[in-house]
């Protein structure tokens, strides 16, 4: 029989086509029995606390019942949610898998739940931090600490925990949107940075600021007074301080580590206060959502300038690194840093790995160019005006979009604006063309060839290739801490029976850890901040304080969440804004961090003990407490410190 003529044939396979193809897709996109229910449930919880399971009914008027390991959970308070039922307060008190079946009229789901012990969901970053710390393999330990976590959420399998780490995790962590954005500015910046030591620029920079920065001093003051200038983002603040200076203090012998030490205390303490920043709109947006959901009428900007006073940490940090700069005294392994500097004429030690390397021979001017300081400085500055004009720009149109007219005084106006703002989108757009300002200025004035200019471009790229690897592998344990509950699990801390008083000390002290821990201030931010709020303010409300009072605590308690976050990050080998203080200062990541942490917890100490606890529990003024603070620094200095 010809096949190929028969037309029977051909119609019987053409259906059969239809229906293997076409049917299954339409079944599954309409179930044609529209009572089946739905079931969400987290895939992992913590032992003793709570989470939450949400059943969407269909059509079905039945209420459901539910069963844990095969037991009928009669206690369970189930509400109704719109459409949906919702069962809060669920608690396992056992490690281990478990069975939860929902059924409702004559059909049943089962989902399979892992309850992990608390303690193990600190395991990752912890053993992430210690390798790190000892071994100074930063991207074996990150992998290592991905690995481990991944292994516990896959039951315990470290080959799917392996499979995970790859096709999950990491993967995630380079295609998230504002991940990836970060990655690009920093690689950009440094492609912006190696046209701009090509054409000579650095080096003119270098030689203008001879005539100020005569001396390491000097030039460490200048980092400082750049890192103030530039108060409107961390990122831009570390990248461009960082790359900027490093040169100038290079030929003047100041360790890297140094430079890393006064770039990263200058970047999230300063963006952290300052009322016009990038971080302002995520943190109103935290204290307005708490207030909204606890009936407060109350400005959260006027909330978040009153609580400025209050964080202590952030304005120590940045006090503190003056101090050291002007008295030209170290201690601890900082001290050996620069003593190293001065006397052996090595900024980095031999055993050092620097994040980026930005003085290949490629990078070297050409012979008989002229040093011109403004063409390095024109692209930095573009990058810094075009980065606050993108963000008024921007928020603006899309505060106009959605139909929001401004009224106000300037300051809130241009909150408003900047909260709005697509912070990630303006600083990839400044950054691509910042490395166009940098080419197009060499060019236009024969500095370098076309092909020159994208050499060095590209060897700028290149240098921050190490950079964006931890990044990278910083993200990805940041999201497997996220998945594991690692955040949840320490701030249920705070939740015993804690005198108010001595909440903001408790804050203080649980952000740090939850920072460190996970590496990111922001993610401790939001999770304390709905926590911590509520708590405060019904703690004050059982306690029948006056509204002055207790709004004092609740000021004081919110700026400890960010006085802790930030020091947690300072601190934390895997914290995203530790290692691009590392990028932009071509500093060892792990010297960097041994050399910052003595002074970050020196200045934590004085936050906490000299100005927290006075005035959370004896209300004393932090105009009292600040310059007092101020004094025993210098003082513990003076008998600490050693002239390099």
């Amino acid at each position: 029989m010809n096949l190929k003529n028969n037309r029977h044939f051909q119609f019987l396979f053409l259906c059969l086509l239809y229906f293997v193809l076409f049917v299954p897709s339409i079944n599954a996109d309409n179930p044609p029995d529209l009572e089946h229910f739905s079931v969400e449930l987290p895939g992992n919880v913590i032992t003793n606390i709570q989470f939450k399971l949400t059943i969407d009914p269909g059509t079905t008027l039945e209420e459901p019942y539910i069963y844990i390991d095969n037991v009928l959970q009669r206690d369970l308070k189930i509400k109704a949610d719109g459409n949906n039922y919702i069962v809060e307060s669920l608690i396992l008190t056992s490690a281990g898998k478990h069975v939860f079946t929902v059924k409702i009229g004559n059909e049943t789901k089962e989902l399979e739940v892992l309850c992990l012990p608390g303690i193990l969901t600190l395991l990752p970053p912890v053993i992430a931090i210690l390798l790190a710390l000892l071994f100074r393999q930063v991207i074996i330990a990150l992998v290592t600490g991905v690995w481990l976590g991944a292994s516990i959420l896959a039951g315990y399998n470290p080959l799917l925990g392996l499979f995970d780490t790859i096709t999950n995790y990491i993967k995630n962590s380079v295609t998230d949107p504002d991940r990836a954005s970060i990655l690009l500015f920093t690689t950009l910046l440094g492609g912006m940075i190696g046209v701009i030591s090509k054409n000579g620029g650095t080096l003119g920079v270098v030689k203008s600021l001879k005539k100020f920065a005569k001396n390491p001093r000097r030039s460490q003051l200048a980092t400082w007074f750049m890192g103030l200038f530039i108060f409107f983002d961390d990122y831009s603040n570390t990248l461009i301080v960082g790359n900027t200076m490093r040169p100038i203090t290079d030929k003047l012998y100041v360790s890297r580590e140094k430079l890393a030490y006064i770039v990263d205390s200058t970047a999230a303490p300063v963006t952290s206060i300052a009322v016009v920043t990038t971080w302002v709109g995520f943190q109103i947006s935290l204290i307005a959502t708490s207030f909204q959901n606890l009936g407060i009428e109350y400005s959260p900007f006027i909330t978040f300038i009153e609580s400025v006073p209050f964080q202590f940490y952030s304005i120590l940090a940045i006090f503190f690194v003056f101090l050291i700069i002007s008295s030209g005294r170290d201690f601890g392994p900082m001290l050996k840093a620069e003593r190293r500097a001065r006397t052996e004429k090595k900024v980095l030690a031999d055993e050092a790995l620097p994040m980026a390397d930005l003085n290949p021979e490629i990078l070297t001017p050409p012979e008989n160019i002229p040093y011109r300081w403004y063409n390095a400085l024109f692209p930095i500055l573009y990058v810094i005006i075009g980065t606050l004009a993108g963000l008024v720009i921007d928020g603006s149109q899309k505060l106009k979009a959605s139909g929001v007219t401004l009224s106000g005084n300037f300051l809130t106006n241009l909150k408003e604006i900047f909260s709005s703002a697509d912070s990630f989108k303006i600083l990839l757009i400044v950054s691509f063309t910042g490395c166009i300002v940098a080419i197009v200025i060499s060019l236009a004035q024969k500095l370098l060839s076309l092909a020159q200019s994208m050499e060095a471009l590209v060897a700028g790229l290149k240098s921050m290739l190490m950079a964006v690897i931890i990044l990278i592998l910083a993200g990805a344990i940041g999201d497997i801490c996220s998945d594991l509950g690692t955040a949840d699990y320490i701030s249920s801390v705070l939740r015993g029976g804690l005198p108010i008083y001595w909440l903001p000390v408790a804050t203080f002290l649980t952000a740090a850890f939850i920072s460190f821990s996970t590496g990111t201030s922001w993610g401790t931010m939001s999770i304390l901040t709905p926590l911590v709020i509520p708590l405060s303010f019904k703690m004050a409300h059982s306690l029948g304080m006056p509204f002055d009072e207790s709004f004092r605590i609740l000021l004081i308690t919110i700026a400890s969440i960010m006085g802790g976050a930030v020091f947690g990050d300072h601190s934390s080998p895997i914290s995203d804004t530790t290692i691009m203080s590392s990028i932009a200062s071509a500093s060892d990541h792990i010297h960097h961090v041994k050399t910052q942490i003595p002074y970050a917890a020196i200045t934590a100490l004085f936050a906490a003990i000299v100005c927290l606890i006075p005035t959370s529990i004896w209300g004393l003024s932090p105009a009292i407490l600040l310059p007092l603070s101020f004094i025993l620094m210098a003082i513990l200095i003076r008998l600490l410190g050693k002239k390099e």
